[in-house]
């Protein structure tokens, strides 16, 4: 496939801040007991609502990668060069936050930590449920060299293919499940959806679609989220059910392409008048992966009232609390963040 000029990095630290600040929002509403209950009502209507504008944070950042990592002109990058300043880039902040986390559940928790407890949350990730994100990118990267070429070499119509292929097997056939009575296996099919919002990076680029178009596939999108997210929690007793949260589904698809494109075909004009803006946008754009590693412990110290102030669902109304907590959290992230940056060899340390 030809490739189409590439795309200035400020649109991509668009897309990755604002992937960012979901992410927070996610994690923001998380807390206990609004999100589990519908019998909360109106808490637990706020809090779905917000996770359902929140669900394209992932496969934004994923659809980013793929942007940045599978355009023609790194073809040439050799694939130990491409891997060894990849990996440098996840191991060391992994390392790093996770022996902050370590730390944290041990003096703030009182947790007893041992050999065996560090072994199994590492290779598991269930303790820190953002930390699997890290062993998602380890997986992108060492599939990148496959991939190049593929898409370099490619035809519009495999590469559609691909990208059919790797949301069907995960997402179609399982919301298929919900409505027959027999399992189709998932299985048959080999590429996960996460390779797929991969591939749409190279090619959601090439595409030219109307604003009004996009603007109606993520309210389309949202839409489905929140209310199907309902009808299921309803029939599973008030207990939420999150089939529809999932990024694989067709709805989270559906928004997760509507906002790339909307923020990748944003005009030169429009970064031009907003130049501050665009000076905030690209410093949380470069800090990124500091700021997903570090910001649930933000998060906890403000609802447990650590930090001067308590920001909770059991303090203020949900409304406004998950904005104001994901906010300020960001902007507690940049400010321990970025001074830090400045340290020699620390940079590398925390992302």
């Amino acid at each position: 496939m030809e490739q189409q000029p590439q795309k200035s990095i400020v649109s991509a630290n668009f897309i990755r801040s604002l992937a960012i600040f979901l992410v927070i929002v996610i994690h923001a509403s998380a807390e206990q007991p609004t999100l589990y209950q519908l019998s909360y009502g109106s808490a637990w209507w706020t809090v779905n609502i917000y996770n359902s504008l929140a669900r394209c944070s992932v496969p934004l950042f994923i659809i980013t990668s793929g942007f940045l990592l599978l355009e023609a002109s790194k073809l040439k990058e050799p694939n130990s060069v491409f891997l060894k300043k990849r990996l440098l880039r996840i191991i060391p902040p992994l390392i790093f936050w996770a022996t902050i986390y370590f730390a944290w559940r041990y003096f703030a928790d009182g947790e007893s930590i041992t050999l065996a407890t560090i072994y199994n949350d590492l290779l598991s990730g269930n303790e820190y449920f953002h930390f699997p994100f890290i062993y998602l990118l380890f997986g992108l990267y060492l599939i990148t060299p496959i991939l190049r070429p593929a898409m370099a070499y490619s035809s519009e119509k495999t590469v559609k293919y691909i990208i059919i292929l790797s949301f069907t097997g995960v997402g179609i056939v399982s919301f298929i499940n919900l409505f027959i009575f027999f399992n189709l296996a998932p299985s048959l099919f080999i590429f996960g959806s996460f390779a797929g919002y991969f591939v749409l990076g190279f090619y959601l680029p090439k595409l030219n679609s109307k604003p009004y178009k996009l603007y109606g596939l993520f309210i389309g999108g949202f839409i489905w989220t929140a209310v199907g997210t309902w009808i299921l929690t309803l029939k599973n007793g008030g207990q939420l059910n999150q089939f529809f949260y999932d990024y694989s589904q067709l709805n989270v698809i559906m928004m997760s392409i509507a906002v790339f494109l909307l923020l990748s075909q944003l005009p030169s004009k429009w970064l031009d008048n907003h130049s501050k803006a665009c000076k905030l946008i690209n410093l949380i754009g470069r800090n990124t992966l500091a700021i997903y590693l570090f910001h649930v412990i933000v998060l906890l110290a403000l609802q447990r009232g650590w930090l001067g102030l308590k920001i909770s669902v059991t303090t203020l109304n949900p409304i406004l609390e998950i904005p104001l907590i994901s906010i300020i959290a960001l902007a507690i992230c940049l400010a321990v963040i970025v001074p830090l940056k400045r340290v020699p060899y620390i940079k590398r340390l925390i992302g």
